[in-house]
């Protein structure tokens, strides 16, 4: 929006915001003389020229809250159903705090002192640290499209996030948390999840068709939502690969195997482990097995997800490599790298870690 500045009697200058040139701002001034109403139809006539000068000629009179719009109904049928909503559900947040911007003339010191108001949230740091992440996803896409300069969010840095140090298993600890769990029906997905590393919905994605008893090997190839619980492709491309299991393990999958196949749902497309239902195993019963467990065994407090960080924790300790320990996780190694500080090496089961 253009400003006025009153410089004398009926003599006014009129400031518009350009954006920006090698960051420092570009803003035009003109000295208009005249009542401070005939200042403001200049001003507005002069902005509009200015406009149509530059290339994002889609912007004029649309809001934050209309680009909001048009980024999430060009991403619905382009992008994962669970992406698509953690979008969504972001800039809800983001609605509030920018959705009355308008786009042209927007400048990233307003944006930056509005996204202050994230802290009333009650949101942890890295969560406010996905908004701002989210912001520049749909800016960027804005600035693609020609809704708004490319260089807006330039200089607005998101908050530090604190890497945050799990209190993972040690060798006894997951030892103890394994035997334990074979007390209990649905032993065998969680042991295979305290073993290979694998994420939650790669494990309910398994089926049979990705199992080879023969090679004691398992592929991951697909995984289940678990939140919105429908199968879906991997996390990443780096997600799909294969590990080896160890002989008990392949063993206890073989018994299990053979008690499916009785209940004809061994099929090759068929899910290793199953709800009553014939589909993938949900999470809350695994959940709810891990939380039994936990409270047997005496053992602190861990998230599925942990068992995870566990794995990768322990292939650290006794000396494997970040590569290896990446490609046993489905990871980039600076993703391993990153989420491992501590001096922790082609992907097996851990079995044979653990009962040395």
């Amino acid at each position: 929006m253009a400003q006025l500045r009153n410089r004398g009697n009926n003599v006014w200058q009129i400031g518009i915001y350009l954006g920006k040139e090698e960051g420092k701002k570009d803003i035009y001034y003109e000295t208009f003389y005249g009542t401070k109403p005939q200042a403001k139809i200049y001003a507005n006539k002069l902005e509009i020229g200015f406009k149509e000068k530059r290339n994002v000629p889609k912007s004029h009179n649309m809001s934050m809250n209309e680009l909001f719009d048009k980024f999430l109904e060009y991403k619905f049928s382009r992008i994962e159903r669970s992406t698509y909503e953690k979008y969504q559900s972001q800039i809800n947040k983001l609605r509030d705090l920018l959705g009355d911007l308008y786009l042209y003339g927007i400048e990233s010191e307003k944006i930056e002192e509005r996204l202050e108001g994230l802290n009333n949230f009650n949101l942890g740091s890295r969560t406010i640290k996905n908004h701002y992440t989210t912001l520049k996803t749909v800016m960027i896409w804005g600035a693609v499209k020609k809704y708004v300069p490319s260089d807006i969010l330039l200089g607005i840095q998101p908050p530090m996030v604190s890497h945050i140090v799990r209190n993972v298993y040690k060798e006894d600890e997951l030892n103890l948390f394994i035997e334990t769990a074979k007390q209990y029906k649905h032993y065998l997905p969680v042991k295979i999840l305290a073993l290979t590393g694998m994420r939650i919905g790669e494990l309910m994605g398994l089926k049979w068709k990705n199992v080879s008893l023969e090679d004691s090997k398992i592929k991951i190839v697909e995984a289940v939502n678990s939140r919105l619980r429908y199968l879906k492709d991997t996390k990443t491309e780096n997600s799909k690969r294969e590990i080896e299991l160890d002989e008990e393990t392949i063993k206890e999958l073989k018994v299990h195997k053979n008690k499916m196949s009785k209940l004809n749902r061994a099929e090759e497309n068929d899910f290793v482990f199953q709800s009553d239902d014939c589909e993938f195993l949900r999470y809350q019963v695994i959940l709810k097995t891990k939380k039994r467990v936990l409270k047997k065994a005496g053992l602190h407090h861990i998230r599925i997800h942990d068992l995870r960080h566990g794995v990768g924790s322990i292939m650290l300790d006794n000396g494997e490599s970040i590569t290896t320990v990446a490609e046993q996780l489905g990871q980039v190694p600076a993703t391993t790298a990153g989420n491992y500080s501590h001096a922790l090496r082609k992907g097996k089961s851990i079995a044979s870690v653990i009962s040395k």
